[in-house]
């Protein structure tokens, strides 16, 4: 990982812990997150780098990374792209993802 890739993910990870401490996140932001974390995990599972899921699905290794960090809205060809790439369904994928929605503590 480079020195800008390190400061964009510490970059990244701060604007969500500040989004996450001042406003309610919406069922959207908690659905990009979860399906973040579902291709994160599927990723690892194949023993796939960032890079390596890049190439298989045509979408640039930084725009993986933001989609794993839950701070890209992935459109359905991106969702369908990732899905194919790891061996899925769209529809399993974003049902994995759903699965994954955790609500915020007192909603």
């Amino acid at each position: 990982m480079s020195p800008h890739d390190t400061a964009r993910s510490e970059g990244t990870a701060d604007s969500i812990k500040h989004k996450m401490t001042m406003e309610k996140l919406t069922v959207h932001d908690l659905l990009l997150s979860a399906l973040g974390k579902v291709v994160h995990q599927h990723r690892h599972s194949f023993g796939l780098s960032q890079e390596e899921l890049a190439a298989r699905s045509g979408i640039h290794r930084t725009y993986i990374s933001d989609i794993e960090h839950g701070v890209r809205n992935v459109s359905l060809r991106n969702v369908s792209r990732l899905a194919a790439a790891l061996g899925l369904p769209a529809s399993t994928l974003i049902k994995l993802a759903e699965g994954e929605m955790v609500p915020e503590v007192g909603t």
